[in-house]
């Protein structure tokens, strides 16, 4: 065999492995090759051992007499190497996965993000990704669907406020996209068409729109108002134009929103109240990444390589034709210091021949 020299990542602060037998891992691909040797990490402890039979001969002299005969019926020689070079590929076999997806990385588009506004001016909202490029694209409310105001009381309101109010504020009678009343009979009936701003006429439905504190609530001419029983949904999206600095405030490391023009408790002309759902549009840097689902596959056949290299003295190269990989019973945490060093057992399998489990070559010295 060629001279086989040290591979350089065996020599930095991270993979001191300096004169420690390490090994490398070739997975057997679904084509039936394998693919390339990869570094795993260095042998923790190795275990062999065989499995045997017990024959007992019993003779035909007087007496008793026991003959034991040993018969070997296997041989299990298991490697338990510490994983020092967590890459994606070591990683899935640590995390038994039949998956390895690479995602890449670059500016993402991001449309309509979801979130809710809380009770409170003060509070960073968190959007759904971090590295945000400033500005946000849009920043709008987003559309309530279907709200439930109210049922008719069968009474005649004129043009006195009654219980019929949208939960959040509208600007234009045009964030109006929907108005349905719904009979105790489930018949709909679609006024869209009959919304007016401020005072109706007498076949029309009036809703208060602008900033104030009236804002989205419903009134009825006299002899216009829903009857008994009968439920009002209304769906809308509240067009308030968003500032970027006046109305709201942007943490880009983080992915946070911060509202600044904001209605708490006591009503006022501000334009967003508590709760409200909110939707911002952006564009993020993506961090390349490897996607991997833990625990699909509890096995990897492959090859191995073990590989002892000093600069003086004696330099062994082993390659295992057949292996396997799979978890110890080892304890594996994520804290600081134990994730470092998992641990993987290499199952020697034997791969039939002259040479089922291959020829270790062991050189005097480094060349």
């Amino acid at each position: 065999m060629a001279v086989q020299p040290r591979p350089v990542d065996t020599l930095t602060a991270q993979f001191v492995q300096v004169g420690e037998p390490f090994v490398e891992f070739a997975p057997l691909l679904p084509s039936g090759s394998f693919g390339p040797f990869r570094s795993l990490g260095i042998i923790d402890t190795a275990e062999f051992a065989k499995v045997v039979n017990l024959i007992q001969l019993r003779s035909s002299q007087s007496g008793v007499s026991v003959l034991v005969r040993e018969d070997v019926q296997s041989f299990d020689a298991t490697l338990n190497v510490g994983i020092f070079q967590h890459s994606p590929e070591n990683m899935q076999l640590i995390f038994a996965s039949s998956t390895l997806s690479s995602i890449a990385g670059g500016t993402v588009s991001v449309v309509d993000d979801a979130f809710t506004l809380t009770g409170s001016p003060r509070d960073f909202l968190d959007l759904t990704n971090q590295l945000l490029d400033e500005p946000l694209t849009s920043l709008t409310a987003a559309e309530i669907l279907a709200e439930a105001v109210g049922t008719g009381q069968g009474g005649t309101f004129g043009e006195t406020l009654g219980d019929f109010a949208l939960d959040f504020k509208i600007l234009v009678i045009g964030d109006v996209t929907l108005y349905t009343e719904t009979s105790v009979l489930g018949v709909v009936t679609d006024r869209t068409a009959d919304l007016v701003a401020g005072v109706p006429a007498a076949t029309e439905i009036g809703i208060n729109v602008g900033a104030t504190t009236t804002s989205g609530q419903i009134t009825y001419p006299a002899g216009e108002a829903p009857a008994s029983g009968v439920t009002i949904a209304v769906t809308y999206e509240p067009t308030f134009a968003f500032v970027e600095n006046t109305d709201f405030t942007v943490d880009p490391d983080d992915g946070r929103v911060r509202l600044l023009s904001f209605e708490t408790a006591t009503p006022s002309t501000d334009e967003l109240r508590e709760f409200q759902p909110m939707e911002a549009s952006y564009d993020y840097t993506a961090v390349t990444r490897d996607d991997i689902n833990p625990y699909t596959q509890f096995v990897f056949q492959g090859k191995t390589r073990v590989r002892l290299l000093t600069d003086i003295g004696i330099n062994l190269v082993w390659p295992i034709p057949r292996t396997s990989i799979r978890i110890t019973d080892d304890a594996f945490t994520f804290n600081r210091d134990e994730f470092q060093v998992s641990t993987l057992a290499i199952q020697l399998l034997d791969a039939g021949g002259a040479a089922p489990f291959g020829v270790a070559q062991i050189y005097q010295e480094t060349p």
